[in-house]
């Protein structure tokens, strides 16, 4: 009896001390910033930045946490003009810019959402099951 107890605690021991060696890791990030163009602009001098340093387009810019590659949810979105073949150069845009761009820049009709399907739905099925 006292052999089983003894083989016992010492696989217990044994296994603690492997099982804090092996942590596993849940891979996460915790708001990365996106950005994706929403409406092309033409390719003319009322739509090159000199700042920029390209054609600009208008793009919606947000930040987004992930669980295992899989998208929770969107926050802080904006829309941008982001240089065209390059999400990370961006300019976020105020309400009147943008209004001023919509109305009488390039008269445009810019979507209310404009999150792609899957960054908008992403793991939030699996948040709520």
């Amino acid at each position: 009896m006292r052999k089983i107890i003894l083989i016992a605690v010492l696989s217990i021991t044994g296994l603690c001390f492997c099982a804090n060696k092996a942590q596993s890791q849940i891979v996460y990030g915790w708001g990365d910033e996106k950005s994706h163009t929403v409406i092309d602009l033409p390719n003319d001098e009322s739509s090159y930045d000199e700042e920029l340093g390209g054609y600009v387009n208008i793009g919606y810019f947000y930040k987004q946490p992930w669980v295992l590659w899989i998208p929770m949810w969107n926050r802080d979105g904006k829309y941008c003009l982001n240089v065209e073949g390059n999400d990370t150069s961006y300019y976020a845009l105020s309400d009147d810019e943008l209004e001023y761009l919509k109305k009488e820049e390039f008269d445009l009709d810019i979507p209310g959402n404009p999150i792609p399907f899957w960054d908008k739905i992403g793991g939030k099925p699996l948040l709520l099951s």
